[in-house]
């Protein structure tokens, strides 16, 4: 098979045309085949830091956007926080008022008490 050259130390600078021009006068002309090689690898190399650069910019997107989501969901947390309270207010001045057991039963029959008391509501109430 082919034999695969040596990777390019990263301070390997590509030929300009002036260096080639001053390596032709002092009699050090590069060889055309590896000069190729170079501005190969010299594309290779922008493409990358192209790549590099994108990705960068879809990293800071994304960190706002979550950054976003989860001052949504602590906004959520705190509304449904206040919520709750404001159910546990209501059964308490429904009792006051002599309409407890009324609005228990309406609670348990609406399903609202299972909802206040399901895991996927509680879980709000930690964040």
């Amino acid at each position: 098979g082919g034999k695969v050259p040596p990777p390019v130390p990263p301070t390997a600078a590509v030929a300009t045309e002036e260096e080639d021009e001053s390596q032709a006068k002092a009699g050090k002309k590069m060889d055309p085949v590896e000069l190729q090689e170079l501005k190969t690898k010299a594309a290779m190399t922008d493409a990358l830091k192209e790549k590099v650069a994108r990705r960068d910019e879809e990293i800071r997107a994304l960190k706002e956007e979550q950054m976003r989501l989860e001052g949504l969901t602590q906004r959520m947390a705190r509304t449904l926080a206040q919520f709750k309270d404001q159910m546990l207010k209501l059964q308490h001045l429904a009792e006051k008022k002599g309409y407890g057991a009324l609005i228990n039963d309406i609670m348990e029959e609406s399903e609202v008490k299972d909802t206040l008391n399901s895991d996927e509501f509680t879980c709000f109430t930690r964040l």
